[in-house]
């Protein structure tokens, strides 16, 4: 029997020839080999041993495995890794259940987990492998660090979805096509809209239409131009200048901000304030009320922070001091020192004696803790007294009274009164 090479260009026949127990095999030529088919072999083991040693020295692990799971050759890389290996079913299993076993398969890649073993690490690689000759020849790649990466990634995304879940402003993401992709529970509780509704990423326009509907934003005056005020409202939040504060009918009051975000998309952030609106109302209602007790008095009086600023007056002061300054927002108190005080009441007094330690009480950095009286003579008023008293956090306060005005008579030197006995009534 003669048997030609499958190669084209090989010129060798196998001859077969059986003689009772023994066969006989033969390899010929057709042709003789030539001075050129000795360079040609030379220079093709030559390449061979070349790509041999590439392959040896490839930093990547690469082996062929036959049928069975058998390992049948291996760089130096896979045979450092070569027992972890063989203890991963993680990485040999994928390919003992495909059952594909046509050639030049374009291959498949897969995740593996090698074990520790040997001061070695745990090392997450990825497994390219392709059908070729009966076999698969595979090469894996180090992605442990991906691995990690993906995993912190994973965790961070976690602790941030923790966090928006349980922040009490309400938040909404629209991508760069203004559909919802991302909110958290707390808008659900401030808008009212249905967990079903917002699932189903609905448009930017839609989702504000659903809160206009709902009463959840203001109404607007002119319901033509609706569009185009939501227009200008996404172009103001893409821009990040939108912010506005919505009084609803049901009497709350929200902050809605509009932010920029990554790839184009806008982010839109609901904070209820009603309670810091009506703690700001009852604080300035409470300013208010401390103003006017403080203009019902006759003396003028001026209260000085503990760096000598001046932090509030009264009407009667004002028209003494400040006479063309018509009230106290128009004063700017906050930048109207001691020293400066001090000039206005130079200007108004017939003698500037007193007033340099009434100063000097006012810029002390170790205010006294007792009240001071001094007597001066004004222009306006004539003989007053000027009193400072010590008041809580280091500020003073400087009252000018018509009269000469009594401070408190100490404990020690108040006359004692008699003491009467009680009579028995039996």
């Amino acid at each position: 029997m003669r048997l030609a090479a499958a190669s084209t260009t090989d010129p060798a026949l196998l001859h077969l020839r059986r003689r009772r127990d023994q066969l006989t095999v033969t390899l010929t030529e057709t042709r003789p080999a030539g001075l050129t088919d000795r360079y040609a072999a030379l220079h093709a083991r030559q390449a061979q041993g070349v790509l041999e040693d590439r392959l040896e020295h490839l930093p990547i692990p690469v082996w062929t495995m036959g049928n069975g799971g058998v390992v049948t050759s291996g760089n130096a890389a896979f045979r450092s890794i070569g027992d972890r290996f063989a203890a991963s079913d993680e990485a040999v299993a994928p390919l003992l259940r495909s059952d594909d076993q046509s050639e030049g398969r374009p291959g498949f890649t897969y995740r593996a987990l090698l074990p520790a073993m040997d001061r070695q690490a745990e090392t997450w690689v990825d497994v390219s492998a392709r059908r070729a000759g009966g076999a698969w020849d595979c090469a894996a790649l180090d992605v442990s660090d991906l691995v990690k990466a993906e995993l912190a990634q994973r965790n961070f995304v976690q602790t941030l979805t923790k966090t928006f879940a349980q922040l009490s402003t309400g938040l909404a993401i629209f991508d760069r096509d203004r559909q919802l992709i991302l909110f958290n529970p707390a808008l659900l509780d401030l808008t009212q809209l249905s967990p079903e509704f917002l699932a189903s990423r609905p448009a930017l326009s839609h989702f504000f239409d659903h809160l206009r509907d709902r009463q959840i934003m203001p109404e607007p005056k002119d319901y033509t131009s609706w569009r185009e005020q939501l227009n200008a409202l996404v172009s103001a939040a893409a821009d990040g200048r939108y912010q506005e504060t919505w009084s609803l009918a049901s009497g709350a009051t929200y902050r809605v901000t509009g932010r920029p975000h990554p790839n184009g998309a806008v982010a839109f952030l609901f904070e209820d304030i009603t309670d810091h609106i009506a703690m700001t109302r009852r604080f300035r209602q409470q300013l208010s009320l401390s103003q006017s007790v403080l203009d019902a008095f006759t003396d003028a009086i001026a209260i000085f922070d503990r760096d000598g600023v001046m932090s509030h007056c009264n009407q009667t002061y004002r028209e003494l001091f400040h006479a063309d300054i018509p009230d106290q927002e128009a004063a700017d108190l906050q930048e109207l020192t001691a020293r400066e005080a001090h000039e206005s009441w130079t200007r108004q007094a017939l003698s500037p004696l007193g007033l340099d330690e009434v100063l000097a009480q006012l810029v002390s950095t170790r205010p006294g803790r007792e009240a001071t009286r001094h007597v001066l003579q004004l222009h306006r008023m004539g003989e007053v007294t000027c009193s400072v008293l010590p008041l809580i956090g280091g500020a003073r306060m400087v009252t000018f009274g018509g009269q000469r005005a009594s401070l408190p008579i100490p404990l020690e030197t108040r006359p004692r009164l008699p003491r009467h006995r009680i009579a028995s009534s039996g």
